[in-house]
């Protein structure tokens, strides 16, 4: 799989938000079903890379060598915030894990990385939290 396609089917859906120079760069995952998408239902899309495990630090590494991409929480310059889990199951109980990443390249400095615990009236917005970066360009 190219490169790019591995970074959209990570990053569903990116906000990206010009301010002094900055970017917020937000990924929110919202799917649902549908029998028309093919080879790309959720049935053929379900590998997760969850932090730390091989396929993680593989990832890593690859993204690293051939894209020059790093995981945004991983350079972060202010402390992260909420990153021990980006996926909840639409449940309070679910295990906490790590399947969600924003990465930049070397044309960025990445200020700050965090994961958006947003629950609103009881009601979970995604079985995903938001994960957001903010990042300003070098120059």
């Amino acid at each position: 799989m190219h490169i790019s396609a591995i970074i959209l089917s990570i990053l569903l859906t990116a906000h990206l938000q010009a301010q002094d120079h900055q970017i917020m760069v937000m990924s929110f995952n919202v799917r649902f079903d549908n029998p028309a998408d093919g080879k790309n239902a959720w049935e053929y899309r379900r590998i997760n890379i969850t932090k730390g495990s091989q396929l993680y630090y593989d990832m890593l590494e690859r993204f690293r060598e051939y894209n020059d991409l790093q995981n945004t929480e991983l350079i972060s310059g202010e402390p992260v915030v909420g990153a021990e889990s980006t996926f909840n199951a639409f449940r309070h109980d679910t295990e906490s894990r790590v399947i969600d990443y924003i990465f930049a390249d070397s044309h960025f400095d990445v200020i700050s990385y965090g994961v958006d615990k947003v629950i609103r009236d009881g009601i979970f917005i995604s079985d995903h939290w938001p994960v957001k970066a903010v990042v300003k360009f070098k120059y």
